[in-house]
């Protein structure tokens, strides 16, 4: 196909030819906005084709998140090849929330470096090519524009997190799967139970509330037993667990039971029918203070009766350092 220029076009000089480019795309799974992935291609691809542009490849991460490059496959790849190719001299990406909208703006500027290291240029087709005397002020309008989306992503998870604490007050599910012994329960509009959700279904409607309800009776009884067995018969987590698999009874992951399995399942106070929100907060669980937690007693019908979970609780509390195994 020819050799690839040595450096990148000039800012003065963007229609020479011939320029070979790669694309990156990125949209995040709930992504239904303008900026969904067949826009970014036709803006791409037009962009391209108005300055005689060359693309050789076309990176796309779907339903990925733009925090960092960590779970970014296509883009790891192609830094990849910025690191180690010489066949081409641009990367095409529709806006700078496409390449990054990491909650530190300078980590979307360290990619765009070490592309410029490499002899690699980052072009935002919705900005364009610049003269180098703009250059100055197209920094400071992608610093802005940067600082714009992440005030954005913030404000949007800060509302939704309140959304979510509200429902959890009210006693309601407020997403991922349903725990061990328990099914997930759709209500319609007027709040009525409607039907049984099935494992990784999601409610298609937003104003829809989820709560749960006892599950399949195997492991309900299941459930029963281990806090029996560690509040009645004096039995260890491991002991539960031992007899849990000499039972055939699958445990929450299927097969075997441990004492972290078993454990998880003593500590949750949904089996009390209580929810308790907000324990944790951001992508390293920290723990967050008591006093912040959000709790819905009674949510409802609890599968094991409240006064012997706060038994089994207590007694966790009373032989932690030191805990029958």
């Amino acid at each position: 196909m020819g050799a690839a220029p040595s450096t990148p076009p000039s800012d003065n000089d963007a229609s020479a030819s011939p320029v070979r480019a790669v694309a990156y795309y990125r949209y995040a799974a709930e992504n239904t906005t303008k900026d969904g992935l067949e826009t970014q291609q036709d803006h791409v691809r037009m962009f391209a084709h108005r300055h005689d542009l060359h693309i050789i490849h076309e990176f796309t991460d779907r339903g990925k998140s733009g925090r960092s490059a960590e779970g970014r496959p296509a883009f790891t790849e192609m830094m990849h090849w910025v690191r180690t190719r010489q066949d081409f001299v641009l990367i095409l990406v529709y806006d700078g929330s496409r390449w990054g909208r990491s909650q530190d703006a300078d980590l979307a500027a360290h990619y765009e470096s070490l592309c410029t290291e490499h002899g690699k240029r980052v072009i935002y087709t919705t900005v364009g090519f610049t003269r180098d005397e703009d250059k100055l002020i197209h920094r400071l309008r992608k610093s802005i524009r940067h600082y714009q989306i992440d005030e954005y992503r913030r404000a949007l998870r800060e509302k939704v997190r309140l959304g979510t604490a509200q429902a959890a007050q009210q006693g309601y599910h407020t997403g991922g799967s349903a725990p061990y012994g328990f099914h997930r329960m759709l209500l319609d509009a007027n709040h009525k139970p409607e039907r049984i959700l099935q494992p990784g279904e999601r409610k298609s409607v937003q104003n829809r509330r989820v709560v749960l309800v006892p599950g399949e009776k195997q492991q309900v009884e299941a459930v029963q037993q281990i806090f029996a067995l560690f509040a009645e018969e004096g039995l260890s987590a491991g002991q539960i667990a031992s007899r849990l698999s000499a039972q055939g009874i699958p445990s929450p992951r299927g097969g075997s039971w441990s004492h972290s399995s078993v454990r998880r399942i003593l500590t949750n106070p949904h089996y009390a029918g209580r929810i308790v929100y907000n324990r944790t907060t951001g992508l390293l669980r920290r723990a967050n203070p008591r006093e912040q937690w959000i709790t819905a007693p009674a949510a409802y019908p609890p599968i094991v009766p409240p006064e012997r979970f706060t038994r089994v609780q207590n007694l966790l509390a009373l032989h932690k350092g030191g805990e029958r195994r």
